[in-house]
């Protein structure tokens, strides 16, 4: 922005002081298209991240925090976008004619950093919900191994209490052999179920 005052004054201030206001708001609102590429590429890095480890608290912390750059850039985009609509219609006095144009022109760039910023908060709202399910899936699979171990070992408890008896009859060794074997096939057996119906 200096560097285009100070090499030609005459192109610049010479033109007035709406023009030299253009400059200004033009090279401050170039600033913002860096600032949108760093944002895709966290959001892509966040995506990928959800989807290739383990949902972790630091993980959404770093979602969280990306949204309210955005939240806080588009509040300051916001009043920006306004004021340069105003000095881009027609009838305005304190500008002329021929620079309503590039004010124009920078609404328009205004505009497209706003449209690209909701599209950036959609995406990082998506990401809340893709880690949300991420952590679901995750307790899912946890509690369905939890349960798989449960009604592996409910009838080898009941099969333990059962022939733990204080009976003379359960003391034979054919009941012993009995009871091994059981305990041995029926673990077998479950787990050859539940891979057959694709539960493990």
């Amino acid at each position: 922005m200096h560097k285009r005052i100070d090499s030609d004054p005459a192109a610049t201030i010479g033109r007035g002081v709406d023009f030299v206001a253009y400059v200004i708001a033009d090279a401050l609102v170039d600033r913002h298209f860096p600032l949108l590429d760093c944002f895709t590429d966290e959001i892509e890095e966040l995506e990928e991240k959800i989807f290739s480890s383990p949902p972790s608290p630091a993980l959404l912390q770093d979602i969280f925090a990306l949204k309210r750059a955005l939240v806080l850039v588009r509040r300051v985009l916001s009043p920006q976008r306004d004021v340069v609509g105003l000095l881009a219609r027609r009838g305005v006095p304190q500008v002329q004619e021929r620079t309503t144009l590039y004010f124009r022109d920078i609404y328009d760039h205004l505009v497209r950093i706003y449209e690209q910023l909701e599209s950036a908060r959609d995406l990082v709202s998506s990401s809340v919900e893709a880690y949300m399910s991420q952590v679901a899936n995750r307790t899912n699979d946890i509690t369905k191994q939890l349960t798989i171990f449960a009604a592996i070992f409910l009838p080898l408890s009941f099969i333990a209490g059962f022939f733990g008896q204080n009976f003379d009859v359960l003391s034979r060794t054919e009941f012993l052999w009995t009871m091994l074997a059981a305990m041995v096939l029926l673990p077998l057996g479950m787990l050859a179920w539940f891979r057959h119906k694709e539960w493990i």
